[in-house]
């Protein structure tokens, strides 16, 4: 299973993502993470998933109002 540290730095706010093949491993970036003051959180491959899939929705659901708009 892989799971992915996503984090922002904190001067630049720049969204930065991590993929580890071990949870230990990714447990132990999101500690030296935290140590540093860096908002951490680790997502399962399902985690990124479901979020692609929801992504994928509301785009498509925003794309279609946009196409009624723009034919009215």
């Amino acid at each position: 299973m892989s799971y992915w540290v996503v984090y922002t730095e904190q001067v630049t706010g720049e969204l930065n993502v991590n993929s580890y093949e071990d949870h230990k491993q990714a447990r132990q970036r999101q500690f030296e993470l935290r140590h540093r003051y860096n908002d951490a959180v680790i997502l399962r491959q399902e985690d990124i998933n479901e979020l692609y899939l929801q992504a994928s929705r509301n785009s498509k659901k925003k794309m279609l109002e946009y196409e009624k708009r723009k034919n009215i």
